[in-house]
């Protein structure tokens, strides 16, 4: 009963919201905001439950993101599928065949990034691992973001997961190695006629980069998670 209610509401309010163009439907953001309304959720409340600031569920309900470090929390507090709120596709409610497994990422420091290019680097080292929800038949490793260049979208800490076999398209945030800086970057790809940039989101402090020929694209972001986890008093 309660699931044939919910669906007749899903559907009352996404037809509501398919009308306002201001969203596109194809986001986290749209499907963020639809959840919001099916439950009578206010953004605070939202805030609360995965303890994040209501500034950063605004932004996320608000600017047509595409993806967020907080979809796994943010599904969690929901109670809704993973895999549909962060891509829209399957079920919205979560079931016993959709919910999402985890898989092991060895977790690198920035200062051994270099060691990456190693061929056998990841098969000859033991590493401290983080768990997460992507599988692939790819290469994956996991870091931790050692700036605050991407804030607000991605704070300083947080463990990112790249996939070292993608290439990356224009809108991705890739790993970087700017040769003359000798230096590791994680950025937003942007990809002009004339030349292709690395881009910071705090673009008050950072600087957007123009990528050279002997600059490397390493890995393209798949999965950011944040550890909610605090130190006992």
């Amino acid at each position: 009963m309660t699931t044939r209610i919910i669906d007749k509401c899903s559907m009352t309010a996404l037809h509501e919201d398919s009308q306002d163009n201001k969203y596109d439907t194809n986001t986290l953001s749209y499907r963020l905001k639809y959840c919001l309304k099916l439950y009578a959720m206010n953004q605070s409340d939202l805030a609360r439950l995965i303890n994040v600031k209501p500034q950063v569920i605004q932004y996320l309900c608000t600017k047509n993101i595409k993806s967020s470090r907080f979809t796994f929390e943010l599904a969690e507090a929901l109670n809704v599928d993973y895999t549909w709120l962060s891509t829209g596709v399957g079920n919205m409610l979560q079931t016993h065949e959709n919910i999402v497994q985890e898989h092991k990422t060895p977790l690198i420091t920035w200062e051994n990034l270099d060691n990456l290019t190693k061929s056998d680097y990841l098969n000859e080292k033991k590493f401290d691992c983080v768990y997460s929800s992507v599988f692939s038949n790819n290469t994956l490793v996991a870091t931790k973001i050692e700036d605050d260049s991407m804030e607000p979208r991605f704070e300083k800490g947080t463990t990112v997961i790249f996939d070292l076999d993608d290439v990356g398209v224009h809108g991705d945030f890739v790993l970087a190695k700017i040769n003359q800086a000798n230096k590791w970057v994680f950025r937003e790809l942007f990809i002009a006629q004339e030349y292709i940039a690395l881009r910071p989101i705090n673009s008050s402090i950072f600087k957007e980069i123009i990528l050279q020929p002997e600059d490397k694209i390493t890995g393209v972001l798949v999965q950011t998670i944040c550890d909610f986890k605090r130190n006992p008093n």
